[in-house]
């Protein structure tokens, strides 16, 4: 069994083992094996799910589903757009999602993002100075002094995100499908608060892609427009005062 499908269980049984069969029960019930021969579903995440779902000592909600359940299995138009939606989920790659959710949290001050956004500024002030004092080196010198600086900062936080360089990507696609299927009124009824939960995570999944829009055209190899989009985000800070400043909301949402 692949590890990554493990993953979900992991993560939620540390938080709440009391639900958590034990390593030892799991052994014993076979569970790994008996996850393989129960497993018919078309994405990763799902996958994670079923595995959760055998390994902790709770009765499933699946009677609850089981007019839906029903639907599925004479409408073939129906279950054949819940499939193709989720295969897109189906790469090993989406098992990095609980990455997110396991991985520290970083917490940024005001301070520093009042550093941000005054050293966004530097350099276009110093482009400005060069044009009306020509003659003087300074404004060149004061240029190259704070666009270092801002590459500094910029690639720092770009350090901070490598955690996430394939767990973005893929929660990005799970919300987006989660929004695609939220527009089936059939799909609602597994869940009748997945609708207002996708409405509040709006602002997220924009966020989300722009963030994966830089790891795309770093992956692609579209070297000419990832050197120019950097040379941007180094000039403007704009990915990077971007991010510090979701991190700083979330922190006070957390509050």
């Amino acid at each position: 069994m692949e590890k990554g499908i493990k993953a979900y269980h992991s993560y939620l049984s540390f938080g709440d083992a009391k639900e958590a069969l034990s390593e030892t029960v799991c052994e014993d019930l076979n569970l790994d094996d008996l996850c393989e021969q129960l497993d018919y579903t078309s994405s990763c995440v799902g996958r994670q799910y079923l595995y959760y779902i055998l390994c902790t000592d709770k009765i499933s909600d699946v009677t609850a589903h089981e007019q839906f359940i029903e639907q599925l299995q004479t409408d073939y138009l129906l279950r054949n757009k819940l499939v193709n939606a989720l295969q897109k989920l189906n790469k090993p790659d989406a098992y990095s999602i609980v990455d997110i959710l396991a991985e520290k949290e970083h917490t940024y001050s005001r301070g520093y993002l009042l550093l941000l956004q005054i050293c966004r500024w530097l350099p276009a002030v110093s482009l400005i100075l060069m044009f009306q004092i020509p003659s003087s080196p300074v404004p060149l010198l004061f240029l190259l002094v704070s666009y270092i600086f801002n590459g500094y900062l910029h690639f720092k936080q770009k350090n901070i995100l490598s955690c996430y360089y394939f767990s973005v990507p893929q929660l990005y696609k799970l919300l987006k499908t989660a929004d695609y299927l939220s527009a089936v009124p059939s799909f609602l009824s597994v869940n009748v608060k997945i609708e207002n939960t996708i409405r509040n995570l709006k602002e997220l999944v924009r966020k989300l892609g722009s963030f994966r829009l830089g790891i795309a055209l770093e992956s692609d190899s579209a070297m000419i427009v990832y050197l120019l989009t950097e040379l941007i985000n180094i000039f403007t800070l704009y990915s990077t005062i971007n991010i510090v400043t979701s991190f700083i909301s979330d922190q006070k949402k957390k509050k």
